[in-house]
């Protein structure tokens, strides 16, 4: 039987400490665990949107173009990321270290457009998986709102795009069983399939169940 190599040599999981995005965490530590021999590391990444400068903004001065620029600005923003952000992602580095997380652990601060930037930075980083949780907006919502999963699904090329409910249930033992993999003869579903099954060969002493749903290409 040939054995395929582990795909997912560095997982990168967008963390804002919210429930959806701690079930990532603890799904990301099994994804992990399951190819320690195989995983380089693991990376926390944050991505500052236009939140904080909402909650601060009255303490600039907006007459200044460049808030980069403005001496009050810049101690707001370090204050920020001391007193709100670093505290957050090494509380997701912790968790990912009591899971039994081995490999190394990083975290990453970016700014911008929360969606666009964690498509940029798993490509610039050569990331292989992204593990995200899913904020579950309403319909109404996401329809004017948008969604950031939505959005890293279409950008994200190359790369396998985990999204976990936030109701998900998994045997941290066994997390992928059962497996449905929808193919339709396309190479993404083919892939799906080889992946599924490397998975599967990881946690053979827990004897996963993975099932095949044809979906016929209409």
């Amino acid at each position: 039987m040939e054995i395929c190599s582990y795909p997912f040599d560095r997982i990168l999981i967008p963390y804002d400490g919210s429930p959806s995005a701690k079930k990532a965490v603890e799904w990301a530590a099994c994804l992990a665990q399951i190819g320690s021999d195989s995983v380089e590391k693991v990376t926390l990444l944050r991505v500052i949107g236009g939140g904080y400068l909402a909650r601060h903004i009255q303490n600039v001065d907006l007459r200044v173009t460049r808030m980069d620029q403005v001496a009050a600005w810049r101690r707001i923003r370090q204050y920020h990321l001391d007193h709100e952000i670093m505290p957050l992602l090494e509380e997701g580095k912790r968790f990912l270290q009591e899971k039994g997380v081995s490999v190394p652990i990083e975290t990453r601060v970016a700014e911008g457009k929360i969606g666009e930037e964690i498509s940029r930075l798993a490509d610039e980083g050569g990331y292989s998986a992204i593990v995200m949780g899913r904020r579950g907006l309403s319909p109404v919502k996401e329809l004017f709102l948008g969604s950031v999963t939505r959005q890293v699904l279409s950008l994200a090329q190359k790369k396998t795009v985990f999204v976990v409910g936030l109701e998900a249930v998994f045997n941290p033992d066994c997390p992928i069983s059962p497996l449905l993999l929808p193919v339709d003869g396309s190479e993404p579903s083919r892939e799906a399939v080889r992946q599924g099954a490397v998975l599967a060969q990881g946690l053979r002493a827990c004897q996963p169940r993975l099932n095949l749903l044809y979906v016929p290409d209409d």
